[in-house]
């Protein structure tokens, strides 16, 4: 459970001798998430200023621009995406959620309504990609429930309903004992991954492979990834990977990608189709090169349907599968729970299908193409929180309190003397705390708090804040492999949270530091077999890119 708690702060927590003020600086929690209330009560987040969109002008050309510049100084701060962010507001409160989204999505801005759990199990694309099955529960009866999120070949299917409790386990073929010798290298070490990702989604799953032993190859334009400039989320997803840059309109580069994906087992990105196709790295391009190739892409909305080209970010489908309502509390606005939620669900599902197809490929010797996408890991993470029939009813358990404290007297946050205190506690254990458990706990400390708590036989913990710098530095989290560090040509000194999977005797997490852009350019050029007059006439040429 740490560990799956680490690849959500990926991001957030690093530790560096000389850091940027970027990377010092990080996300900050004080900023507005720009989630806007329609006239029908309905939140939509949006994901780029909207003043293009035709019915936003005239919103603003209706208002005035003294007004506008009233409605936007009464914010009392500028917000870095979105210059009218009152203006706005306002706005958005003068038409209903259907015009918005209409127009927004007419404009090719991303949006996405703010729903409640479970409603997602009504989306016309979900339903299209297959990412939601009817099941017939032996106790409960027909349910919607998630289908296969991943695309395989053969396609994955559902076996059947959970069991009923009591009932016999499914039988499981014999398997060999275990040797109990610890294995001698890393799962993956030997393969050989062509990361074109950018942002989260795509690197994310590389970076795993990469930390199980894969050889990972970073391409990316003579810009740069587009997340480079936010350098607390660059690194949170890049390190055991190097670097190479390539103008990749350019023929020369383009033949550079050939050479490497001819010794390639992998080749995943999550570029929307048709820009990978007029970059020429599409599946039909790279199969034909290296038939043995596994490609494997992740899309925001999936393969095929209505959407399937349609950009998609993390606070979208945070939005959409119901977390932003569900978390905020009740009567609050939709809050975004800090970026890369949704999308370290897809890596983790790319990765899955990833490693499913190179199991396939042991036994047929042909690649293929997985698919995964945003929408169908996003649709996973309720399953385990709300109950959806298929006439579209939804049971679900307790909401949010309106503190976010949390769903109960037994499940909640405490406020103590001196920080908070998590609690989890049955009805009994309750009883035995007494009947103000507020004031209970208000009255001393933390560590009084849990005695009282463990005393009652409950769970508890302290809540705590601010604690990355302190678990990065800590010997003994060093010691386990859950804070890795190691030496960054800019930074000095990088720490980051470290192993997200453990095998016995094995360290991993791969001693290269997120990579600079073109860091290893030369180096991967001269194994692929060009001399250094050549990749100096490629540099010249403007055609690859060496970190400076």
């Amino acid at each position: 459970l740490l560990q799956g708690g680490l690849a959500q702060v990926m991001t957030h927590w690093r530790l560096a001798e000389t850091p940027s003020p970027s990377l010092a600086a990080g996300w900050p929690k004080t900023f507005r998430n720009s989630v806007f209330e329609c006239a029908d009560g309905v939140w939509v987040h949006v994901m780029a200023a909207p003043e293009k969109v035709p019915l936003m002008r005239a919103e603003l050309d209706r208002m005035g621009p003294e007004r506008v510049a009233e409605l936007n100084q009464a914010m009392g701060f500028e917000h870095l995406l979105f210059p009218n962010l009152g203006a706005n507001i306002e706005a958005f409160l003068a038409h209903p959620s259907g015009a918005w989204l209409e127009a927004l999505w007419a404009a090719d801005i991303s949006v996405q309504p703010a729903m409640e759990l479970g409603q997602i199990y009504q989306d016309a694309q979900a339903r299209e990609m297959g990412y939601v099955a009817e099941i017939d529960d032996p106790d409960l009866g027909p349910l919607l429930q998630p289908g296969p999120i991943v695309g395989l070949v053969p396609p994955m299917a559902i076996k059947g309903p959970a069991p009923r409790a009591g009932g016999a386990a499914p039988g499981w073929p014999q398997r060999p004992a275990p040797s109990g010798a610890p294995p001698a290298a890393k799962p993956l070490a030997g393969l050989r991954v062509i990361d074109f990702g950018q942002h989260l989604a795509g690197p994310f799953a590389t970076m795993l492979m990469a930390d199980l032993g894969a050889e990972v190859i970073k391409i990316e334009s003579l810009e740069g990834d587009a997340m480079r400039p936010f350098e607390w989320a660059f690194i949170g997803c890049q390190r055991g990977k190097r670097a190479l840059a390539l103008n990749l309109k350019l023929p020369d580069a383009r033949a550079i990608v050939h050479d490497l994906v001819r010794e390639a087992d992998v080749v995943l990105h999550n570029l929307r189709l048709p820009a990978a196709e007029r970059l020429g790295i599409d599946y039909a391009t790279l199969s034909a090169i290296n038939p043995r190739l596994i490609y494997t892409h992740c899309s925001a909305y999936g393969s095929h349907g209505p959407r399937k080209d349609w950009p998609g970010y993390d606070q979208l489908f945070q939005a959409l599968s119901g977390w932003e309502s569900a978390c905020s509390g009740e009567g609050n606005r939709p809050d975004w729970l800090r970026y890369g939620m949704m999308d370290h669900q897809c890596a983790m599902s790319a990765a899955y299908g990833t490693l499913l197809a190179l199991i396939a490929r042991r036994t047929t010797g042909a690649g293929q193409l997985v698919t995964a996408s945003i929408l169908g890991a996003s649709i996973m993470t309720t399953s385990g929180v709300v109950i959806v029939r298929p006439d579209g009813s939804i049971g679900e358990g307790p909401p949010v309190d309106a503190l976010q404290t949390g769903v109960g007297p037994g499940r909640r946050l405490y406020a103590c003397a001196d920080g908070w205190l998590a609690l989890v506690a049955d009805d009994i254990q309750l009883a035995g705390l007494g009947p103000d458990l507020e004031a209970l706990f208000a009255a001393d400390t933390v560590d009084v708090g849990l005695r009282l708590a463990h005393a009652a036989g409950a769970s508890a913990a302290p809540a705590r804040t601010g604690v990355s710098e302190a678990f990065l530095s800590d010997r003994r989290n060093a010691e386990l492999g859950l804070a890795a560090s190691y030496p960054h040509p800019r930074y000095g000194r990088l720490t980051q949270p470290g192993a997200l999977v453990s095998m016995d005797g094995l360290p991993m997490v791969s001693d290269l530091a997120p990579p600079l852009l073109g860091q290893h350019t030369r180096a991967i050029l001269a194994e692929a077999g060009y001399d250094a007059a050549t990749v100096d006439r490629l540099g010249n040429e403007g055609v690859v890119v060496e970190a400076a």
